[in-house]
């Protein structure tokens, strides 16, 4: 099984190389080349949606696909406007609302 994901990762590592030259031509029109680099983010940030897909809420679990029950929730807030207390208390009332939709009505 180790062996099988270094092939996966030295196979994603020689994709990494090889993809941007072609996806990205070399042009000597800047917005034709900005066109082309944004695109290829695109299809990176595709790619890598799909593959979080995959990975984090479709569980391979011998022969069987079975969706596991989690959800990851991220918070970003900007440390000269807000104390780290308040985000956490905010957050841990966001994951309260998801795992129980009746606190919202609770809370009116």
């Amino acid at each position: 099984m180790r062996r099988q994901l270094a092939s996966l990762r030295q196979l994603g590592i020689a994709i990494g190389f090889l993809l941007p030259p072609i996806l990205v031509p070399n042009v000597e029109d800047m917005d034709l080349l900005a066109y082309h680099i944004s695109v290829m983010f695109y299809i990176t940030a595709g790619v890598a949606t799909l593959l979080f897909i995959l990975v984090v809420i479709v569980c391979v679990c011998g022969r069987t696909v079975e969706i596991r029950p989690m959800m990851y929730v991220a918070l970003t807030y900007d440390h000269r406007l807000i104390d780290g207390r308040e985000a956490v208390t905010f957050l841990r009332k966001i994951k309260s609302v998801v795992e129980d939709p009746r606190v919202l009505l609770l809370d009116m």
